[in-house]
């Protein structure tokens, strides 16, 4: 595997796997599927209130965090500095996968129009319809019109 070092520079590092006496080199069982530190056995832990609040705060301020700051809020929280970098990764994400899609819980129209006023303009668009209606010629048969029968 290639890996890069804080230079920079590429390195490769050699993994060396160890086999069992009973276990040949071809087996379809990886050596590392048992190992204690797999992903599988580490478990999920929600933040807490306090955390998450410490953190909205700061990402309020500043949505940028540099490698000082994710230290300072890592002691703060009392998080894994690669918590508190993913978590702040993952809000960003989330703060413009909302600003991209529209959310049906807004207004359509950025203005709210008042009672009172919205009855006069209902009113002016019942008169618009009425005269734009009677000004189109009928273009229905009128053998397709109701005739009450």
């Amino acid at each position: 595997m290639k890996t890069r070092s804080k230079t920079g520079a590429l390195k490769t590092i050699l993994k060396t796997v160890y086999y069992s006496s009973d276990e040949s080199q071809d087996s379809n069982i990886s050596p590392d599927f048992d190992h204690p530190c797999s992903k599988t056995d580490r478990k999920r832990f929600r933040k807490n209130e306090l955390q998450v609040k410490v953190l909205i705060q700061e990402f309020d301020k500043n949505p940028f965090w540099s490698k000082k700051l994710v230290l300072e809020l890592s002691d703060k929280t009392g998080l894994s500095e690669s918590q508190v970098y993913k978590w702040n990764w993952d809000y960003r994400k989330k703060i413009r996968k909302s600003e991209k899609q529209p959310n049906e819980n807004k207004l359509a129209c950025k203005e709210t129009l008042i009672p009172s006023k919205m009855e006069g303009e209902i009113i002016q668009l019942q008169k618009y319809y009425k005269v734009s209606f009677n000004t189109v010629p009928m273009t229905t048969p009128s053998r397709f019109l109701f005739s009450g029968v």
